[in-house]
């Protein structure tokens, strides 16, 4: 538990003050009502914390818009899936009620998902791969997080955190095709990021010691180190072979 609290100190000071912003995010064209309905404080379910959408929508007075969002919280209220998620184009959270939403498509993958077949793809989806994405977090979250906060997202960088998941011993009948596609449409938000930090404290050392090690990879990955992890460390008084 030791290692974990000093990386919560360490993973919020080297990003105290930065926020992803990819490419894919800033070249969106966003089409948007007037008003948007109401915000809704609800539980979190991890699954798709972080990932990226294009998303069609209508709400609750027949108004059509166009967003990209990135998934927050996701929970059922009365057999009713319901989606609290940060909008670009808003700078502000929003909720959305699944069956509202009329089209997802992944900026990234380009997967897309239609209204017949979003809920059961996205909400109810209980199987190997699911299950070993679930196991991986938040560690997952955190290098995704970190990956991104330069703007981009290097194929070297992804590899990293794929070796990470293989490393977090999944089960054996994973998809690692459908796992890559998955990771590629996460783009966590400083809450999501926050979310994740909060989780470590429950990590053994040895599972906390594993996200220290894949986190140096993820930084070396494009062979770019940013000038504010490099203060971040030195204030810290941490040198890159403490990280090894």
């Amino acid at each position: 538990m030791s290692q974990a609290i000093g990386l919560v100190r360490l993973f919020r000071t080297m990003t105290n003050g930065l926020e992803p912003t990819p490419a894919v995010i800033r070249e969106f064209n966003a089409v948007l009502p007037e008003e948007d309905e109401p915000l809704r404080d609800v539980p979190t379910n991890r699954d798709l914390v972080g990932t990226l959408w294009d998303m069609d929508y209508v709400d609750a007075a027949g108004e059509k818009s166009e967003r990209r969002v990135t998934v927050r919280s996701v929970h059922w209220e009365g057999g009713t899936a319901y989606l609290t998620c940060y909008c670009h184009t808003r700078r502000a959270p929003r909720t959305f009620r699944a069956d509202r939403i009329a089209l997802l498509s992944s900026p990234v993958t380009g997967e897309v998902l239609a209204a017949d077949d979003f809920a059961p793809r996205i909400f109810k989806q209980e199987n190997p791969t699911i299950l070993t994405l679930r196991s991986a977090s938040p560690g997952v979250q955190i290098l995704t997080f970190i990956a991104h906060i330069d703007g981009e997202y290097a194929e070297e960088e992804h590899d990293v955190i794929l070796d990470y998941i293989d490393y977090c011993r999944p089960d054996p009948e994973t998809d690692f095709e459908a796992a890559s596609i998955f990771v590629k449409s996460l783009c966590p938000d400083r809450v999501c990021f926050e979310s994740a930090l909060e989780m470590l404290p429950r990590l053994n050392d040895a599972e906390a010691d594993r996200i220290r090690r894949f986190y140096k990879r993820v930084i070396y990955a494009d062979g770019v180190v940013a000038e504010a992890e490099a203060a971040a460390m030195a204030e810290l008084g941490i040198s890159w072979e403490d990280l090894l």
